[in-house]
């Protein structure tokens, strides 16, 4: 009995360390649960909250891309009567870039080609520091009071092409905008299969691409579209 009586003692010693235990483990259980409880609704916030700033950084980048193509169309507009010529010594203008810009195209592309002074509203070196002796000139660029004056300088300036002054080779290019040179860049290898193949191109302002062949013109947005249709009449025209 003495024996039964110890034993039943541990038992119940034991099943109330247990009990104090299993009390301890249900107040943590409880909290812990709260506190999920807590974070799935904080989480359930802050999907809402993220999906009004998915919500509003779409609206702000179209806004952005609208507004950017828009300046950069402002600033391609503000250059359509620019032209940009490279080659020309630091200094040679001594001072007066307006006269000498006016004197200097007739002179490269021929007098005869002008009725009258080449009227230039304003001429200007390239924003940049003045580079050292024996390094490449900074661009050269003109703003000409009349777009068809443009027009004409750089028609002359691709048929009398190259172009030399003082001994030194100068090119005549429009004055564009890095994104527009970008894109028209992406035609470079269209570009040359139309030299190559003495085809009639061009650029309509700012980056869409112009070819003649066998009489139609097409104009293309994307290279890829130009190279195909350059592949089907140009295969054409040699199966012919």
């Amino acid at each position: 009995m003495s024996a039964i009586a110890r034993l039943e003692t541990s038992v119940d010693s034991k099943l109330t360390a247990i009990s104090t235990t299993m009390n301890a483990m249900e107040a943590t259980l409880s909290t812990v649960t709260g506190r999920i409880h807590d974070i799935e609704e904080a989480v359930n916030g802050h999907d809402e909250r993220i999906a009004v700033l998915e919500a509003l950084c779409d609206s702000l980048q179209k806004g952005y891309d609208l507004h950017h193509k828009k300046l950069d169309d402002l600033e391609s507009r503000s250059r359509r009567q620019n032209i940009r010529i490279l080659g020309v010594a630091e200094g040679t203008e001594k001072g007066n870039p307006l006269d000498f810009a006016s004197e200097l195209i007739p002179k490269f592309l021929g007098s005869e080609n002008f009725t009258g002074r080449v009227v230039v509203d304003r001429a200007h070196r390239a924003l940049g520091p003045k580079p050292a002796d024996g390094d490449r000139p900074r661009p050269f660029i003109v703003r000409l009071h009349y777009y068809q004056t443009r027009e004409r300088i750089l028609r002359l300036a691709a048929q009398k092409a190259p172009l030399q002054y003082n001994g030194a080779k100068v090119f005549i290019f429009p004055d564009l905008t890095a994104e527009v040179l970008a894109r028209r860049k992406k035609f470079e290898e269209v570009h040359k299969r139309c030299r190559a193949a003495d085809l009639r191109y061009g650029f309509i302002h700012p980056a869409r691409f112009r070819v003649t062949l066998d009489g139609v013109t097409k104009t293309f947005d994307k290279p890829e579209a130009a190279k195909r249709f350059l592949d089907q009449k140009l295969a054409v025209g040699t199966n012919e």
